[in-house]
């Protein structure tokens, strides 16, 4: 069986927000060497290796978590023409694929598309500063919903989300608890990833983020 000597990797810079594409060459770990690869921002984005030739690892930095991920699988398996996606487990999101370029390319199409139609379905085209950044704010506030890590301090968890150009007014219908986040820029994209638990509280909210320690967010709430 003929085994290709490189593949394919898409995944998002986590220093510049960016999708990158990188092709990964077989070569470029033989003998046990660690291939590094960088973002076009110079900022470190993934290393890959293999031990025996064998099995094949990538390590990944990760956009949703900042923390790193680790794909290991065997040799047919990673240099195969099938698709495996990177997943972050803390998110339970799909951050990245490994795979023949054009099946890579169309699986991170499908990934926008789901993104940009969630959006569209609710009757917003170009209303938004910045779509991209709205369209994955969005994303991570249904992720922390579906987690239950969006809620009021009233004990109420079915949080109303009003959309603006900018940003997005967070609001109980129990208590009139409420607060924004911002959804404008990629710093606003940035802080608001490192949110791992929104409380509202009066006119304003309480966040953990992923250390644990809980502080307001970023960007102050509006009323």
């Amino acid at each position: 069986m003929l085994i290709p000597a490189v593949t394919y990797l898409a995944v998002r810079c986590p220093s510049c927000g960016r999708l990158q594409g990188k092709m990964l060459s077989l070569f470029a770990c033989s003998g046990g060497r660690e291939a590094v690869i960088d973002c076009g921002c110079h900022a470190p984005l993934l290393t890959y290796g293999t031990r025996d030739g064998k099995s094949f690892w990538l390590r990944t930095r990760c956009i949703m978590c900042e923390g790193q991920h680790l794909v290991q699988v065997g040799r047919h398996e990673f240099w195969s023409a099938a698709v495996i996606p990177i997943y972050c487990e803390t998110m339970g999101l799909e951050i990245g694929f490994v795979g023949p370029k054009s099946r890579v390319k169309e699986a991170t199409r499908r990934q926008e598309r789901s993104l940009y139609e969630l959006v569209q379905d609710l009757g917003f085209c170009d209303y938004f500063y910045n779509p991209d950044v709205m369209y994955r704010v969005l994303q991570y506030l249904h992720h922390l919903a579906l987690t239950g890590n969006l809620y009021c301090h009233c004990g109420n968890n079915d949080i109303e989300v009003e959309i603006f150009p900018d940003h997005l007014e967070l609001h109980c219908p129990e208590c009139e608890a409420s607060g924004a986040v911002m959804a404008e820029s990629k710093e606003d994209l940035l802080a608001v990833r490192k949110i791992g638990e929104i409380e509202l509280i009066g006119r304003g909210f309480r966040c953990r983020r992923f250390s644990g320690t809980r502080g307001r967010p970023g960007h102050s709430s509006r009323k």
